[in-house]
């Protein structure tokens, strides 16, 4: 019972919780950009060129860092779009350990871990289009709900 009593419970998925996220979403995206770029460049150099790596990841890291601080903190009040937030973050966390991954390979050298590091941004990158994607999902039940609703009495 105290339990319940210290969490805010979750609400139904709104099209204005959906929109404050979406809002939230073009907030980030500058950094996400940012991050991205870095990520595109890593992956062109398909690790060969260490030097150029870790320049990529010095200068991403401060980057993926204030952007974890500001994800970690955003609380979505739909159990949908805790969700969605949940794997968001997860995926921005583990981008994060495969930048560790890949300087330890680097720094060892232990292919294994640069193997790691390296599937970690491309799950990063695979993870962006698959937020969108889910939020474009909950955009068309909510449209749909929100229709239903401003219908005519049946």
């Amino acid at each position: 019972m105290a339990l319940g009593a210290c969490s805010a419970p979750s609400t139904q998925l709104s099209q204005r919780d959906l929109s404050a996220y979406m809002d939230q979403l073009t907030q980030w995206a500058p950094q996400e950009a940012e991050v991205g770029r870095a990520v595109r460049r890593m992956l062109e150099t398909e690790f060969a060129d260490e030097a150029e790596v870790r320049r990529q990841i010095a200068e991403s890291v401060p980057r993926l860092d204030a952007q974890l601080v500001l994800l970690r903190a955003y609380r979505p009040r739909s159990t949908e779009l805790q969700e969605v937030h949940a794997a968001y973050l997860a995926a921005w966390e583990d981008l994060r350990t495969g930048y560790s991954d890949i300087l330890r390979g680097f720094d060892a050298p232990d292919q294994t871990a640069l193997g790691r590091g390296r599937a970690a941004l491309l799950a990063w990158r695979r993870a962006l289009p698959e937020t969108a994607k889910r939020l474009r999902e909950l955009r068309a039940a909510t449209d749909q709900g929100a229709t239903k609703e401003a219908g005519p009495p049946t």
